[in-house]
This record gives C-alpha cells, sequence and structure tokens, in this order.
C-alpha cells in the first residue's frame, strides 16, 4: 500500500511522548526514505512495523468478537427478564466483531497509506463498520462512542466544542445507569455502571482509528468545517433526548 518511512532520529528525540499512542503517530512523524522500517519510533508503529498487517487485522476481528460477547454477558447481567437468544447473541457478537475488524483496518491503513484519497476512503469504510452496534437498543450509546471519539481526537477543534461533546458523550450513559439502578440494588447498579463504562471506553478508543483527523498539513476550507460542525449537534440532540428518555 503505501510507503514505510523512517523518521530523523534527532528531530524524534523531540517528539513529545503522550503523542506515541495516537491514531495519527505516523503522521506526525517527519519522512526520511521511502522502505525502511519504523521499528524506532513509537510502541504504536512499532507494532505495526513488526506485525504482519493480516495478523493485525484477524486479531482486531478476534478481539471484536470477544469483546462483543463480553457486551451480551453485561447485558443479561442487566435484564429483568432472563432469556436466551442465539438470533441475538449472534447479532451482538458479529456486530463487535466488524467493530474490530474495521478499527484494525484504520488502523493499519493509517500506517500504510500516505495519500490522502486513498486513506479518506478506508476511513468511510471503516465508519461504515462501526454501526453495526448502533442495531436495536444499541443506537442508545451511538453518541458516547462518536462523541467521544470526536472529542479525544481532535486537539485542533475549539476547547469548547471538545467540552460538549465529552459531555455529551457521557449523557448516554447516565441515561442507562439511572435505568438499571432503577430495577437493581445499588451494588449491582454501580457494577453495571462500571463494566459498561469499560465496554464503550474501549470502542471509543477503537473509533479513533477512524474518526481522528489525518495530519498531514491540510485543512478544509472553513465552509467544510462548519459543515463537520453542524454534524455533531444531532448526536449532541440525540445524547440529550437520551437522558430525558432515560429519566
Amino acid at each position: 500500500m503505501g510507503a514505510i518511512l523512517q523518521p530523523n532520529r534527532d528531530v524524534m528525540d523531540r517528539v513529545p511522548s503522550e503523542t506515541a499512542f495516537s491514531p495519527n503517530a505516523a503522521a506526525r512523524e517527519p519522512s526520511a526514505h521511502a522502505g525502511v522500517s519504523l521499528s524506532r519510533t513509537s510502541p504504536a508503529t512499532h507494532v505495526s512495523s513488526t506485525i504482519a498487517w493480516p495478523l493485525l487485522v484477524g486479531g482486531g476481528l478476534i478481539a471484536g468478537a470477544a469483546w462483543g460477547i463480553n457486551a451480551r454477558l453485561w447485558m443479561r447481567y442487566i435484564t429483568t427478564d432472563p432469556e436466551f437468544s442465539w438470533g441475538g447473541t449472534l447479532f451482538i457478537v458479529i456486530g463487535f466483531a466488524i467493530v474490530g475488524l474495521s478499527q484494525s483496518v484504520a488502523f493499519v491503513a493509517r500506517r500504510r497509506i500516505s495519500t490522502r484519497w486513498k486513506l479518506t476512503l478506508v476511513r468511510i469504510a471503516t465508519f461504515v463498520g462501526l454501526l453495526p452496534i448502533f442495531g436495536a437498543a444499541g443506537a442508545l450509546m451511538a453518541p458516547t462512542v462518536l462523541l467521544g471519539a470526536l472529542a479525544m481526537s481532535h486537539s485542533d477543534w475549539p476547547k469548547w466544542l471538545r467540552g460538549i461533546s465529552g459531555i455529551g458523550a457521557t449523557l448516554p450513559v447516565a441515561a442507562v445507569s439511572a435505568s438499571v439502578f432503577a430495577d437493581f440494588s445499588v451494588l449491582h447498579a454501580m457494577l453495571a455502571t462500571i463494566w459498561l463504562i469499560v465496554i464503550y471506553a474501549v470502542v471509543v478508543v477503537a473509533a479513533q482509528f477512524t474518526l481522528a483527523p489525518q495530519l498531514d498539513g491540510w485543512r478544509p476550507p472553513k465552509p467544510l468545517r462548519l459543515v463537520g460542525f453542524a454534524a455533531v449537534l444531532p448526536l449532541l440532540l440525540g445524547a440529550a433526548l437520551t437522558l430525558f428518555a432515560g429519566f
């Protein structure tokens, strides 16, 4: 796919360590000669340069499926009417498996594709890969995943917008937590809430590989940026409605 680049060592010594695990870690690094390993850059790029991309993608698929099983167990933990459905279970597990697959593809693509339009097409496809977990009751958590990933990865956004997005990401969690507290004991509900936060925190981190901006120096024109900001509004509205319905 794209050529792998080796950064100049003395330049890398000046790169802050907190950028090492960024979805755009490779994009932040200055380039030198094509075809040289990234093994001395950062832990994240070291992983992608020493492990074959099919293993990374396959690992993402397996990890996603395992996380789907975890999510299914959480749903069983909070139900007041225990029922088991293979169809529903497979829907959840497969949905999370697709998320794991798509976001691992985005991870690999950000480190192997240097052409903007090609990477943009991959990001569109991997964004679609996020959607299966938003089916049925999972739609409640869409603002959490999308707003959370946008707020965490878009450091170029105004602080007020990132703050509002971060708050919006927490509202569905609060709504679900409120409904759980209404049906179970305090201890049971607290464990369920913590479990829910862990499940979706992992998804938010993974979604950043798709939703983080491409840090290649290109900046969209102002009208396009305004359209992007406007797209956040429905997510904020949905989060607010979710909280209102939950209470």
